[in-house]
């Protein structure tokens, strides 16, 4: 049988909820990821950066993925996050709030293997259940 793109994504997102970082062999060694509100960043920057910072704060953090689309060398992740507030995010201790945000993700492949990953979150909606309070400027 035959592995395509979407299952190589469904794979990664598998594998990044049951080792808490990503499993490399999904990616090209040059892979980058350009999320909004971040400096795009390489693949060894996700691994020992990014995504300890999620999981420590959301350690029972679940990439439930709603839809799947792909075209041509790239794959659409529709993806509703849940988890526990458990640990210290962007400078608030732990409220243990339950939380569940969206998040969109593409990933374009080469070769069978994902070299870039562009995303969004709803960082504005996950902080607010933390408790962040916004204040207009103005």
């Amino acid at each position: 049988m035959t592995v395509t793109n979407k299952d190589t994504a469904r794979r990664a997102i598998e594998e990044l909820d049951r080792r808490h970082e990503p499993a490399e062999e999904f990616y090209t060694k040059d892979s980058m990821t350009y999320m909004l509100n971040n400096p795009p960043f390489d693949i060894h920057t996700y691994k020992t950066v990014h995504a300890p910072t999620f999981f420590s704060a959301f350690p029972d953090l679940i990439h439930n993925i709603e839809n799947v689309m792909e075209e041509r060398d790239t794959v659409m992740l529709d993806i509703v996050c849940t988890g526990t507030h458990k640990g210290s995010f962007m400078g608030i201790e732990a409220t243990h709030r339950q939380v569940s945000y969206r998040s969109v993700i593409f990933y374009d492949f080469v070769d069978g293997k994902i070299s870039r990953t562009r995303g969004v979150y709803d960082q504005m909606g996950l902080l607010e259940q933390i408790g962040a309070k916004f204040v207009p400027s103005g």
